[in-house]
């Protein structure tokens, strides 16, 4: 018999005269991440974390897919591989279309982009907001997300899971994840901005993910999505800019 021929990973590489093989004894497997996204909060804590709260009401909002991929890119701290983003889930109220023709249209406009741009990675996991003393408000989508993060621990579907809320309410499902899948399963990340807001989530075990100012306005979506598209398309900053100028200019 021959000897024993291990497979190898070949790789093209480009040379002074072209491209050439070389050999890669193994390939590593990267760890995939699924980030969890609790958009109000996230939305909220933005706005006051950065001092927005004055702003009109979309200026705060982030690209959701951009945001995913950076907390799943890089090398992973605990073990040193590569981590790669598996899927992004977005936890979040839906307005009546029936009594909130602009605010649902708006709505729909925002999560389409959203669905256009992540495609079979994107999970939407919306919840109609209820009414509680004339006041639209989520139910529902914290439990949501948390029921969804346990899940992904007991089953194993994901190797990393990354929760982006500050929300208090969810350290008990982020204590349960850790104790089923051990110290570096679940990470948590949140704004850290100069002006006072809700803290990133602190459990004992879970690792962090502060996003700075200079993450935002990175990641920032100045997309305005109560405009018609095709006026969105003749305002290169995507409308919000022209209506901070005009506000500004009444003010003065």
């Amino acid at each position: 018999k021959g000897p024993l021929l291990l497979p190898v990973l070949l790789r093209l590489e480009r040379g002074m005269a072209g491209f050439f093989m070389t050999e890669n004894a193994a390939s590593v497997e990267p760890l995939w991440v699924s980030v969890l996204l609790d958009w109000q909060n996230i939305y909220s804590c933005a706005r006051e974390a950065f001092g927005l709260e004055d702003a009109p009401g979309g200026v705060g909002n982030v690209y959701p897919l951009k945001l995913a991929v950076q907390l799943a890119s890089g090398a992973d701290a605990a073990t040193g591989r590569p981590r790669q983003l598996q899927d992004v889930r977005i936890y979040r109220g839906r307005p009546d279309g029936a009594k909130f023709r602009n605010w649902y249209s708006a709505w729909q406009s925002q999560t389409a982009a959203w669905k256009k741009a992540g495609g079979d990675r994107l999970f939407e996991r919306y919840r109609d907001l209820r009414e509680r003393d004339g006041v639209w408000v989520e139910k529902g989508v914290d439990v949501s997300l948390a029921i969804e993060l346990i899940s992904l621990a007991y089953r194993e579907g994901a190797d990393r899971v990354v929760v982006v809320s500050s929300d208090t309410d969810l350290v008990p499902a982020l204590e349960l994840a850790r104790s089923i899948r051990g110290d570096t399963f679940a990470e948590v990340a949140g704004w850290d901005g100069p002006r006072p807001s809700a803290a990133v989530l602190s459990v004992e075990g879970v690792p962090q993910h502060p996003l700075h100012q200079a993450d935002f306005e990175r990641l920032q979506d100045h997309t305005n999505y109560t405009l018609n598209i095709r006026v969105r398309k003749r305002q290169g900053d995507g409308g919000w800019g022209a209506q901070i100028d005009a506000e500004g200019k009444k003010r003065r």
